[in-house]
């Protein structure tokens, strides 16, 4: 006898026993390993997108940066905290202090969760693996050259150099290394 979905059997004392075949398991088996097959590269990528945003997005600030700090003689200040793994945003004050930024774009989180800040080069500083490292910004964009190395869990790095004067702001996949002299 067969009833819906597995079978309906009657056992040796005449009694019945339902379940599962063996074939039945083995399918169901062979479409979870697949499903997993399938997921998992998804899922290792995703680190990878997520390192891949963050230098986008620390690009992006940085630019954003250097060109309201020409355009609205505003000056800031960018902290990046290598041991953290964190960037902060600072508008700097007549009397030489800082405060928070007005504009929400840059009070929000940079670097996504998971990345970290290998290290930051600049001209006046050379390279920083620990610690923290400030640039100035101000009526003429960025104040010193830039080049930051973010890196994801599986040790694959982006790199970001801003450029002052011109205000170019690159990025590369990979540890890239400034071509000029210090």
């Amino acid at each position: 006898m067969k009833e819906g979905v597995g079978f309906t059997l009657t056992d040796k004392k005449g009694g019945f026993a339902s379940g599962f075949t063996l074939i039945e398991l083995a399918i169901v088996l062979a479409i979870l390993s697949l499903i997993m097959l399938l997921a998992m590269p998804r899922l290792q990528s995703s680190n990878a997108e997520e390192l891949k945003s963050s230098a986008r997005s620390l690009a992006a600030i940085l630019r954003y940066l250097g060109e309201n700090a020409v355009t609205s003689r505003t000056q800031y200040r960018i902290h990046f905290n290598i041991r953290d793994s964190e960037i902060a945003i600072a508008r700097r004050t007549g009397e030489g202090g800082e405060v928070p930024p007005d504009d929400p774009f840059l009070k929000r989180r940079i670097i996504a969760e998971g990345i970290s800040i290998k290290d930051v080069m600049t001209a006046r500083l050379g390279t920083v693996n620990e610690g923290e490292v400030i640039v100035d910004f101000d009526s003429g964009g960025i104040a010193e050259f830039v080049n930051v190395h973010l890196q994801d869990s599986a040790e694959k790095e982006y790199t970001v150099m801003a450029y002052p004067g011109s205000g170019k702001v690159k990025l590369y996949e990979g540890r890239q290394e400034p071509e000029m002299e210090l």
